[in-house]
């Protein structure tokens, strides 16, 4: 039943969406700046097509959320007004990076897009020449996904207005992110908070991704106003990092960081931009003083040689059995399939612990004895799930 609501209500919706959003450049904009905003709660208003909620993978559904309606209506409505806007508004047609002018009547070519469409055009052999193919297809409507929401967001952007917007839009998500980080830690009591999302790491990578260009914005020709809340930003965003106590979310806000400042500082080297970056250090020092027993504890739990040491059932695990799945299956055993391959293939694991397998892609697997662990989960690890799947 719940289905038919939400996809119902889905359909009489986008219509509805793209009209106004055709009729209305100030429609087109609140579209676009809820986009943005809504991908801090991706999950809000969401429903799994095919659900396998029992899975142990990357994606368990084709997901669809309020944000797919956002990401279909800024992109058709685009399209549709991109001769009209250049028309009523010369100075939104933007400029290609060459400089030269955009052409208000075809569309142009995102950079990064051409390898996004090369990888999900591999990933989509991997999963044809794979089995199961069920997990797979649920992983590439996650990456078809990807491609609407950058497509519509770069097609959108053509001048300073829509970066203004894009600048406020990141902005309204770090606020939101910020309040229901504080809220789990100060008033539920968490010690590792994760939300507005389901695991810490997702919230550190998030604010990873905000970060830099908060401070890039802080150190720009912007207005005052904007250039302050980017500095309340970029403190925000490392201060959630903080509380997530992920340990690659540190070691990716302190890359981040310093790859804008070593990019930036050299082009806009001056006195307010030195007090800008002192100033936002110094906010940060006190931060990491004020955290550092839990980012301590958190570090300390383990070192390199215990999380890759032979036998041991840290990262290390991951990447040796990567090697061997790539040793047996060079293409890969298709996206999404850790898990299931895992499971079938070995009986234990490197610590001795029995897998539970799968039986079906339609069921959860048998598991008489509770005390068992579950299936194994898909690999911690971005370089060793890839080179398996």
């Amino acid at each position: 039943m719940k289905e038919i609501i939400f996809y119902g209500g889905f359909a009489f919706a986008l219509p509805i969406g793209i009209l106004a959003a055709v009729s209305s450049r100030v429609v087109r904009e609140a579209v676009f700046v809820a986009l943005i905003i809504s991908t801090s709660a991706p999950y809000l208003v969401d429903i799994n097509l095919m659900g396998r909620p029992w899975y142990r993978g990357t994606t368990r559904g084709i997901e669809i959320s309020y944000l797919d309606a956002f990401a279909i209506i800024l992109l058709v409505s685009t399209i549709l007004t991109r001769r009209q806007d250049s028309w009523r508004y010369p100075a939104a047609a933007g400029v290609l990076p060459n400089g030269q002018p955009l052409d208000a009547r075809g569309v142009f070519w995102p950079v990064a897009f051409l390898p996004m469409v090369l990888y999900f055009a591999w990933a989509s052999v991997t999963v044809l020449v794979s089995y199961p193919h069920i997990f797979g297809v649920f992983e590439l409507s996650k990456i078809v996904r990807g491609l609407i929401v950058f497509t519509a967001v770069a097609w959108f952007v053509r001048g300073p207005r829509e970066i203004r917007l894009l600048v406020y839009g990141l902005f309204g998500a770090a606020f939101y992110v910020t309040a229901r980080a504080l809220q789990q830690r100060y008033i539920m009591g968490s010690h590792r908070v994760c939300l507005p999302f389901a695991h810490p790491n997702l919230l550190s990578m998030y604010c990873c991704a905000i970060a830099p260009v908060a401070l890039a914005v802080s150190l720009s020709d912007l207005s005052n106003r904007i250039r302050s809340l980017s500095i309340l930003v970029t403190v925000m965003m490392v201060g959630c990092v903080l509380l997530s106590i992920s340990r690659t979310g540190y070691a990716t806000i302190i890359l981040t960081i310093g790859l804008t400042l070593a990019s930036i500082l050299g082009l806009r080297l001056n006195a307010r931009n030195l007090v800008v970056v002192i100033g936002i250090l110094m906010v940060g020092s006190g931060m990491l003083y004020k955290s550092w027993d839990s980012v301590m504890g958190r570090l300390g739990t383990t070192n390199l040689e215990q999380e890759y040491m032979e036998g041991g059932r840290g990262r290390g695990m991951y990447i040796r059995l990567a090697r061997l799945i790539s040793d047996e299956h060079p293409l890969g055993i298709g996206l999404n399939n850790w898990s299931w391959y895992v499971s079938g293939t070995f009986g234990e694991d490197e610590a001795g612990n029995v897998q539970i397998p799968y039986h079906s892609t339609d069921e959860p697997p048998d598991n008489p004895n509770p005390q068992l662990p579950a299936p194994p989960a898909p690999a911690h690890n971005l370089a060793a799930l890839p080179l398996g799947e």
